[in-house]
Formats: structure tokens, C-alpha cells, sequence
């Protein structure tokens, strides 16, 4: 692929993208289709096709699970913070969605999320499944709590 269309196409992404989550777009509009993990939903957001974003809750950070976990700790801490948050969106039946932002490498939103009225992230870190994190050196989950 030449240099022209790789940029068009980023280009045209990130126009898709900016109009999704423009400030302006209703969020109520967005549907949660899944929780990835404990601080990461997939999100479709109507636009000129419709979307399927990965939201991640801005403010925490949850244990890795799988291969990514450092010790066995870590894992089963994440596996509660996944199931923590799969069982809010499963019994979704409302959510708000604010303080949107792109993340520092554009893959994915950041943002506050809030599910029937639970903010998700401060309810993470009320059951020792999340820590505040703002993007500095994360602190390890194996280390005794």
C-alpha cells in the first residue's frame, strides 16, 4: 500500500472517529455490547457506519489477566475485576458515559463510565479491584495488599 492511501485512510478514520465522539454526538445513542476486562467495554457508537469502540475508565487501573498477569495473584484479582464489571453490564439498565478523551496512542477512548447509575471505576477501587492511575508508573499487584 503507498504512502496516499495508507494516509487517506487514517485520515478518513480518524474524521469517522472525531464525528463519533464529538462532543456534540448524544452518548445515550452508544450501546455497550461487552465488558473486555475490569476497566475496558467495547462500545458501538452510531455514526456514518456504526462503530465498535474500546472504551477504557479513565482514572484506574486494574490487575492484567491472562498472560499479561505478572503472578497468579494478579490473574485471579482480574478475573474478579472482569466479572465485577461483566456482571454491571449485564444487568445494564442504564449508562452515561463523560469525560471523553482519545488515549495517548489513539486506539482506543478513555473516559468515565457510569452503569445504573454505579461509577464504575470508583466502585472498582471500593473492592481493592482497581488503584487511581493517571498514566504514571504502574504499581505492581503482586506485592502483598
Amino acid at each position: 500500500m503507498k504512502f496516499g492511501t495508507i494516509f487517506i485512510v487514517i485520515f478518513c478514520s480518524w474524521i469517522i472517529i472525531a464525528y463519533a465522539v464529538n462532543p456534540a454526538t448524544k452518548t445515550s445513542d452508544w450501546k455497550i455490547i461487552e465488558a473486555i476486562d475490569g476497566d475496558t467495554l467495547r462500545v458501538e457508537i452510531p455514526a456514518m457506519l456504526p462503530l465498535k469502540y474500546s472504551i477504557r475508565i479513565i482514572g484506574i487501573d486494574t490487575p492484567e489477566k491472562g498472560g499479561r498477569a505478572k503472578c497468579e495473584q494478579e490473574a485471579l484479582l482480574a478475573e474478579e475485576a472482569s466479572e465485577f464489571t461483566k456482571n454491571l453490564v449485564k444487568n445494564l439498565k442504564t449508562f452515561e458515559i463523560s469525560n471523553i478523551k482519545h488515549d495517548k496512542y489513539g486506539g482506543r477512548l478513555l473516559a468515565s463510565v457510569k452503569i445504573n447509575n454505579i461509577d464504575v471505576g470508583r466502585a472498582l477501587q471500593k473492592e481493592g479491584l482497581a488503584r487511581i492511575y493517571h498514566g504514571e508508573k504502574k504499581e505492581s499487584w503482586c506485592d502483598k495488599r
